[in-house]
C-alpha cells in the first residue's frame, strides 16, 4: 500500500510541475517576437512546455489510480512582469526557473525513495532527466545567441513626457 505521505509528494510534485514558468509563458505571457533568434526561443519553449505536458499526464495517470488529485496551478505575481517581451530575453528567467524547480523536485523526490514506490520514482526521475536536458538546451541557446545584444525595454516614465 501506498502511504500518504508519498501520495502528498507525489502531488506536490504535480503542482510543482503545473505552475511552472514555461507554462506560464506558453498559456498566459503575450510574447512578442519581432527579431532573430526570438522564433527560435519560442520553439524551445514550446517543446519544453510539451515535455512538461507529458510529465502532468504521467504524474496524474500514477495520481489517479490512488488518489483524486488535481494540479493546483499557482503563478507568481512578479511573472506578470514578463508579458508581452521578446522571448529572448526570458532565457536567464527560464534557466533560473528551471534550476529552482530541479532543486524543489529533489527535496520532494526525497520522500518517495523513501516509501519504494518505484513507479513514482522512475516518473520523478524522467521528469528530473527532462528538466536537466531542458536546462542544458536553454543555456546552449542562450550562448548561440549571445543572451542578446541589447537588454530588455525599460519603462522611465509617461509617454506625455515625451510630448
Amino acid at each position: 500500500m501506498i502511504s500518504q505521505a508519498s501520495l502528498d509528494s507525489l502531488s506536490d510534485i504535480l503542482d510543482l510541475e503545473s505552475s511552472c514558468f514555461v507554462r506560464y509563458l506558453q498559456e498566459v505571457a503575450e510574447l512578442r517576437s519581432s527579431a532573430d533568434g526570438d522564433d527560435d526561443v519560442q520553439a524551445l519553449f514550446a517543446e519544453l512546455y510539451e515535455e512538461s505536458s507529458a510529465g502532468l499526464v504521467d504524474l496524474s495517470a500514477l495520481l489517479m489510480d490512488h488518489a483524486a488529485v488535481f494540479p493546483q496551478v499557482t503563478w507568481e505575481m512578479e511573472n506578470a512582469r514578463f508579458n508581452f517581451l521578446r522571448p529572448v530575453f526570458l532565457l536567464a528567467p527560464v534557466a533560473d526557473s528551471i534550476r529552482g524547480e530541479l532543486e524543489k523536485l529533489e527535496e520532494l523526490a526525497g520522500g518517495l525513495a523513501e516509501s519504494g514506490w518505484e513507479e513514482a520514482q522512475r516518473v520523478v526521475e524522467s521528469l528530473k532527466d527532462k528538466k536537466s536536458k531542458a536546462l542544458i538546451r536553454v543555456e546552449n541557446l542562450a550562448q548561440k545567441l549571445g543572451e542578446t545584444k541589447s537588454d530588455p525595454p525599460e519603462r522611465s516614465g509617461s509617454s506625455a513626457s515625451r510630448w
